[in-house]
């Protein structure tokens, strides 16, 4: 057998010995998976020792040793920049105003960049008259309608100057490509004096919205 093709045999039983562990029951492979072995210089023979037993090269042999799960790698490249995540953004607005019957009054707006949006709201109006007032409040996203919120304020009571009150509600998901503006305008239905009202809005970015 010629010395190239027993390096061959030697190689493919030194495989084995890595695949499997184990050689004649000897601690192969040894502490932190290091395989031992001693190649003749001469010969070009390889042998896989345990050195957990003792086992040493001979000085006619170099010895020889491997990881059985190998080396760490280099680093590879980085990877493309992933999707904006952590904590959503919130934006707020308020306002007060005093309706009228004859137009439509901007109570509040809130400016928002280019995004989705969940946007909710809640006002309160105020009736200090001696009539009932119907109140009717539109929310529009630029010039989308997003939502409409309709209460009707009992007159007040005079005796004790107590006012009656009612929440105005505002729920909504908008998508906006620019910037724009969220804003809230109420009208009353009745006879002056009007009911003043206070609308606070709220929109928080969101990723996804599903309809």
């Amino acid at each position: 057998m010629t010395v190239q093709r027993k390096l061959k045999v030697m190689a493919l039983a030194v495989v084995l010995v890595a695949a499997t562990g184990t050689v004649a029951g000897a601690a192969v492979p040894g502490p932190k998976g290091v395989i031992y072995a001693c190649r003749h210089k001469n010969s070009g023979a390889v042998r896989v020792i345990d050195t957990q037993a003792g086992q040493r090269c001979r000085p006619s042999e170099k010895s020889l040793t491997w990881n059985q799960r190998g080396p760490q790698g280099p680093i590879g490249p980085r990877g493309p920049q992933g999707p904006a995540g952590g904590l959503a953004t919130v934006y707020t607005s308020a306002g007060v105003a005093n309706v009228s019957g004859a137009q439509y009054t901007v109570v509040t707006s809130l400016t928002l960049p280019a995004g989705r949006f969940l946007i909710t709201g809640k006002g309160l109006a105020t009736n200090q008259t001696a009539q009932s007032v119907l109140l009717a409040c539109n929310m529009y996203g630029g010039t989308t309608h997003l939502d409409t919120s309709d209460a009707t304020l009992p007159q007040s009571q005079s005796i004790g100057n107590v006012s009656s009150t009612a929440t105005i509600p505002f729920l909504a998901t908008f998508t906006q490509s620019a910037a724009g503006a969220v804003r809230v305008e109420c009208i009353g239905a009745g006879s002056a004096p009007f009911p003043t009202i206070s609308i606070k809005l709220t929109a928080q970015t969101v990723g996804t919205i599903v309809n």
